[in-house]
């Protein structure tokens, strides 16, 4: 696969790993320090990130997205990419434990014309003990993002049903009634 530009929507310390493994893979990888730390910034900058300085550069500039993070951002990251008029491939690697919540982001986006990606993390960032990465990817493209890991951080998995909902089996136990 050719090189992309990548852009990480929050880079934070899961969001940094999937930047470090893509930028090992060959990829240019972009993030924006609009609205972020100055420790953010210089992380993402220690990797190699190079710094669009605004979301709208950030999404305008990206072949493929990825937004990673927790507390409601899936939905600005996705507010941002249609506001944006994001083209790219839409990877949404945010924690969402609520199914409803999952489907209507992928309704947003999709109803917007973005291709959408559904992904789900499983492992530790770096710098934490590594007791090994998994991702799950589902969508429509799922097959076009897995190939962009070459390194060996991630153990890259396409699905056929949602990501999300396969991890959340994954760690939900077996309660035998």
């Amino acid at each position: 696969m050719p090189a992309q530009t990548v852009g990480i929507f929050s880079p934070g310390k899961m969001g940094r790993t999937i930047g470090r493994s893509l930028a090992k893979s060959g990829h240019r990888v972009i993030f924006s320090s609009e609205g972020r730390s100055e420790g953010t910034r210089i992380h993402a900058e220690n990797l190699g990130f190079l710094d669009a300085e605004t979301n709208e550069r950030l999404f305008k500039k990206s072949d493929v997205l990825f937004c990673i993070g927790t507390n409601g951002i899936y939905d600005y990251g996705a507010e941002l990419a249609i506001a944006h008029g994001f083209k790219g491939i839409y990877v949404d690697a945010n924690s969402i434990s609520n199914e409803a919540e999952e489907k209507a982001l992928a309704t947003k986006l999709r109803n917007a014309g973005i291709d959408y990606v559904d992904a789900a993390l499983r492992g530790q960032p770096l710098g934490e003990p590594n007791w090994g990465r998994t991702m799950f990817l589902y969508g429509d493209s799922a097959e076009r993002i897995a190939p962009m890991f070459t390194d060996s951080m991630w153990s890259i998995n396409a699905c056929m049903r949602s990501a999300k909902e396969i991890v959340r089996l994954i760690d939900t136990p077996n309660i035998a009634q």
